[in-house]
């Protein structure tokens, strides 16, 4: 697949057609239409075309609807409706964003879509709405959008189609009907999760957010830090879900002990297939599991047809840069620390409430094995050089593509079994039991100083201007910092850590550890 596709994914609709017996039956409308009571509209889209889950920075962007085809092209494809950014009421269309700047923008955007053609720009009306149609031409496609011009606010309707397929002018067609069966409807009243002031109303949220796609739903956990997204049908498999994370996160409160007032709720979707976790996260096979701190959310899939326990080490991982994300306000640590603390806990095996820390992950995860060859062949980095690394350099460090895994997991196992004193005293050190709490308490330290400073300039530069600070550019303030600032952060964190120890003779230990004494 090009890489025009893999990035305009989320809106193509490409079929492989020819010849096929369903053709002629596949360009028609569904029977029933689909409606959308909080976005206010309903339409009748391609026969056989399902809901699929929306990404939350997919919705955060206008993003409100997408349908796939799951008979055409084994690569997939989309229908998708866009609500475009609200102006006041009785704005003229022309002061909105249009649909081109939306997927000329992240989370959308991509070189080869500032190449496109336009092939159509016309104006009309539909349900005496008035509208516009614009299709593009881009390489090997075509994207057909239809804009609906609402007193207050525009949809649109995003269809795409190969120039190559089978009778494509069809399928355009088809996407013309499609677009002039859109009506209103009454919009219900939205909840936000802000409104949320309990574990009940955040369900609820979530309830209703889900079911918005046929077929997922939302449960809620015993302890309530939790909410699990789901399509899966299998009631032992999610119970062992939520086990595992709330098990999973008493061994980090352990570690890392929230303070009294952290109520923070997590949201983890759980995918039925393989095939449905790699559409949601635009990911390939190998990816078994992620955390974005851009949706927040943890994503994994029931692995049942490789080995279900490998979908339990990765979620875990997962869960704790889940955690951490949200427990250390943000921080953004080296690769070492998260890389290596997520794989330590993925090693955990549980029998009822008891954790055992093992040197093995499951399903072809584990690191044990490669980072004694590793060492035994000398192709681990030196210590100075792999504990500074920045996240390009980290993952790049070879000999293979988790060699980095394996050495910062090694690193992580030394010190978590040093403090528990199981690692032998001729190689350990008093000083090395404190190297993780003083490099998260330095690290925490200085981004919030970095965060409250960003955000008193931007109250400093609305002042000047003589406006209210923006939300957006608060937000921007209080979750990321600029590549200098962050450099100054971690030379300090590193330096208020391992800077207080000889890293030499630390590297001395751990290879011995490794080589001789870490046992499986």
């Amino acid at each position: 697949m090009g890489t025009t596709r893999r990035v305009l994914l989320f809106m193509v609709v490409a079929f492989s057609m020819a010849g096929s017996p369903a053709l002629a039956q596949r360009l028609t409308l569904s029977s029933k239409s689909f409606t959308d009571s909080e976005n206010g509209y309903r339409l009748r889209h391609p026969v056989d075309f399902e809901v699929i889950p929306l990404q939350p920075q997919r919705r955060a962007a206008g993003m409100v609807l997408q349908m796939e085809d799951p008979g055409g092209d084994p690569e997939g494809g989309e229908l998708s409706v866009f609500i475009l950014q609200k102006r006041e009421a009785g704005a003229e269309s022309s002061t909105r964003t249009s649909i081109g700047q939306v997927l000329g923008a992240p989370p959308f955007s991509s070189i080869a879509f500032d190449k496109r053609e336009t092939v159509v720009d016309e104006g009309l009306k539909i349900k005496k709405v008035p509208a516009r149609h614009v299709r593009w031409k881009m390489n090997s496609f075509f994207i057909d959008t239809w804009t609906l011009h609402l007193e207050d606010y525009d949809v649109c309707i995003v269809f795409s189609v190969a120039d190559s397929a089978d009778r494509v002018e069809a399928w355009l067609r088809l996407f013309a009907k499609s677009a002039k069966t859109f009506e209103q409807v009454e919009r219900e009243a939205r909840r936000t999760l802000e409104e949320a002031e309990d574990y009940e109303a955040v369900l609820a949220f979530y309830e209703a957010e889900a079911s918005r796609t046929p077929g997922w739903h939302a449960i809620g956990t015993p302890s309530e830090n939790f909410v699990i997204k789901t399509n899966s049908d299998n009631r032992r498999f999610i119970k062992d879900v939520i086990e595992r994370l709330e098990r999973s996160r008493e061994l980090f409160e352990q570690d890392f002990p929230p303070p009294e007032d952290f109520n923070h709720v997590s949201v983890v979707r759980v995918c039925d297939k393989e095939a449905e976790f790699h559409k949601y996260g635009g990911t390939g096979r190998g990816t078994a599991g992620w955390f974005s701190s851009r949706t927040t959310e943890l994503v994994l899939f029931d692995a049942v047809a490789i080995d279900r326990n490998k979908s339990f080490a990765v979620m875990t991982h997962e869960a704790f840069h889940q955690y951490c994300y949200f427990l250390f306000g943000r921080s953004e640590a080296h690769r070492w620390f998260d890389e290596g603390h997520g794989d330590y806990y993925g090693g955990f095996k549980f029998k009822g409430r008891k954790a055992q820390v093992t040197a093995r992950m499951p399903g072809g995860l584990e690191r044990y094995s490669r980072i004694k060859e590793m060492i035994r062949e000398e192709t681990y980095v030196p210590l100075e050089r792999h504990l500074n690394f920045n996240h390009r350099q980290w993952q790049s460090q070879g000999p293979t593509n988790v060699a980095s895994y394996c050495q910062s997991w090694s690193i992580i196992y030394m010190l978590r079994q040093g403090q528990l004193g199981k690692v032998p005293r001729k190689m350990w050190r008093p000083e090395y039991a404190t190297i993780i709490e003083d490099y998260v308490r330095t690290l925490n330290d200085a981004f919030a100083r970095a965060y409250s400073d960003q955000v008193d300039e931007v109250h400093r530069l609305a002042e000047e201007a003589g406006e209210e600070p923006s939300e957006a550019d608060l937000h921007a303030a209080r979750t990321g910092v600029d590549e200098e600032r962050k450099q100054e952060i971690w030379k300090e964190a590193m330096a208020a850590s391992w800077g207080r120890i000889d890293l030499a003779e630390f590297e001395e230990y751990w290879l011995l550890y490794v080589s001789k004494h870490l046992k499986d």
